[in-house]
């Protein structure tokens, strides 16, 4: 699974496929497996099948059996789906604060929230949340700082995050597709 998000760009049906055989395999093994429900999701999101996913998310939230660390999980994926897509954002920092609380401020929980805060039209606290999520560094937490830098007028400390961004290797297929155009306008607002 983990080699399908690194390399999304790269992956075909016959991957997803292989990955599908797995999937069964396994729900056979443990039928009902709240994690490999969580699984699907995953799937959907990596295909770029968000509507698919944030239904899928939502149907494993449901369940009362969920220990809290899978409910965060599943809850800051949620939050991160729908922020993307700028949608229902009270709900997604509801869903986002509540995997804060299991989680603790950790650094891909905070980006999230960056990105829940941005998507809500609260850039200055999304900055906040972004430059903490940095110390632990990858090239889309760079991009995340750049956008709350720009949305605060911060244009020289956006061009410095992008920049950033782009020496820890950015790819395109590293953007959510909600995220593509936004990154290409500021990139190109930028210089880059």
């Amino acid at each position: 699974m983990e080699i399908l998000r690194a390399r999304k760009a790269d992956a075909q049906d016959k991957h997803f496929g292989a990955l599908g055989r797995w999937y069964q395999a396994a729900a056979k093994a443990a039928p009902n497996d709240p994690q490999l429900e969580m699984l699907i999701g995953d799937i959907y999101e990596i295909r770029g099948r968000l509507d698919k996913a944030e239904e899928q998310y939502r149907k494993v939230l449901a369940r009362t059996d969920l220990d809290p660390m899978t409910r965060a999980h599943i809850g800051n994926n949620l939050a991160f789906i729908l922020s993307t897509q700028r949608k229902n954002t009270k709900e997604a920092v509801e869903l986002i604060d509540k995997a804060m609380v299991v989680y603790g401020p950790s650094s891909d929980l905070l980006d999230t929230r960056g990105v829940v805060y941005l998507a809500a039209d609260q850039p200055d606290k999304a900055l906040a949340d972004f430059r903490e999520a940095v110390l632990i560094p990858s090239a889309m937490k760079w991009v995340h700082l750049a956008f709350a830098q720009s949305a605060l007028k911060d244009l020289e400390g956006a061009r410095a995050s992008l920049k950033k961004a782009h020496d820890l290797d950015l790819k395109r297929h590293d953007l959510y597709d909600g995220e593509c155009s936004s990154y290409e306008k500021l990139a190109r607002e930028l210089g880059f």
